[in-house]
Formats: C-alpha cells, structure tokens, sequence
C-alpha cells in the first residue's frame, strides 16, 4: 500500500511573509529608536535672547579693580532648554550667575563642584544662582550643553540658554570660563571672577554667604 504523501506548504508565501515580518519590525524599532535619539538632540541649544539696561564693562580678571563693581547690571531675558521663559532681573534677591561653555575643560571641572556644593551644602536662604549656557559650538566637544548639564546633575538650576552671538555673555562682560557674576539685592556687581575655584566645593560657601549677608564677597582665591 502506497504512502500518502504530505501536503506542502507553499515556500514562496511564506518567505514573502517572513520578509514582510522583519521589514515591519525594523521599521517600529527605528521609529521608536528615532523617538528616544532625537528627545534630546532635537533640543533648541541655543534661543533668543533680550538685554534691557548697559553692558557691564569687559572683564580683564582682576576681581580687586574690577571698574564693574557697583554698577547695576542689565537685565536679560530668554528661554531654558524646555522653552519657559526666564528672567535674570532686579527682583530685590542677591544672585549669583554662572557662564559656563560646554566645550570649555575648566567649565567641565567647575560644574561639578557645584552641583557637589549646592547638594551637600546649599544655596543660603534668600539667594539664588542661575547658569547661562554660552558660546554653544556644536562642532567641539561635550555637545550638546542640555545633555552635559543634566548629565551633571544641575539641570534644576535655572539656566538661560545664550544666543549664537552669545548676547548675554557679552552684556555681563564676558569673562573667561567659568565666568561668575555676583550680584547684591540691588542688582549691583558686587564680585566677578573667572576660572576655576579649586578642588574643594566649599570654596563656594563664604561667597555665598557674604551675599546673604549683605556682605562684599571676596573672591576665595585671593
């Protein structure tokens, strides 16, 4: 008696099938990859910005003789990262306002400091610290600033994210990085200083609380 022979199954559906399947799932992983990828390269890096008062003068690095002390500074207004609106103005609060450059190794080292200052120490009631992301250059290293200030753990602190012609660097005085401008309750310059502060984020501690205080600050390097 002869064997019956198994049916076959069509090879030529089924491959056109398989193909179909992986065609599918490659395209729900790229849309759901391109969705993560551009979550944060798609972030404005850089936004308007506008400058109500006179600049500061230009800042040479001598925190003593600084011809910007007692001067009023201008107020600047522009975006963070999330595209809220921020304001640096006369609000009756002593400040504090960092400009950092994503690319700049003394910023890369400065920030951290920080961040490790503001989370075992803490700003003094009263007084209030912004960042200032400037000098954006996608080109150069540690790209984008968004990524590198969250990475760092300070993407809470207020930040102002500086036109391509870096407008509010330039009305502050533009210092070299990282360039702090310290500002009493009055919006007065009461201290300006460029580079890094030291290894120890303590350094930070006295300077602040001259401006709680209503103090002169002294730059803690001398």
């Amino acid at each position: 008696m002869a064997t019956p022979k198994r049916a076959s199954l069509p090879l030529f559906p089924i491959v056109v099938g398989v193909v179909i399947a992986i065609g599918l799932a490659v395209v729900v992983a790229t849309v759901v990859g391109g969705d993560d990828d551009t979550s944060t390269v798609d972030v404005q890096q850089t936004r308007a910005v506008s400058v109500d008062g006179d600049p500061l003068p230009a800042f040479d690095g001598d925190s003593v003789e600084d011809p910007a002390l007692g001067l009023t500074a201008p107020t600047v207004t522009g975006e963070n990262f999330a595209s809220e609106p921020l304001r640096i103005a006369n609000d009756g609060r002593p400040k504090a306002i960092a400009f950092v450059a994503h690319w700049c190794p003394h910023c890369q080292a400065e920030v951290p400091r920080i961040e490790e200052w503001l989370s075992t120490t803490g700003l003094p009631e009263g007084v209030d610290l912004y960042f200032v992301s400037t000098r954006v250059s996608a080109p150069d290293g540690n790209y984008p600033p968004s990524e590198w200030l969250e990475r760092e753990g300070v993407s809470g602190v207020p930040t102002i994210a500086d036109d391509e012609g870096s407008t509010a660097l330039a009305a502050y005085g533009a210092g070299g990085f990282p360039y702090l401008v310290y500002l009493d309750a009055d919006n007065n310059v009461v201290l300006r200083t460029s580079g890094e502060y030291g290894s120890d984020p303590q350094a930070y501690t006295p300077v602040f609380e001259a401006l709680a205080s209503g103090e002169p600050p002294v730059d803690p390097r001398g």
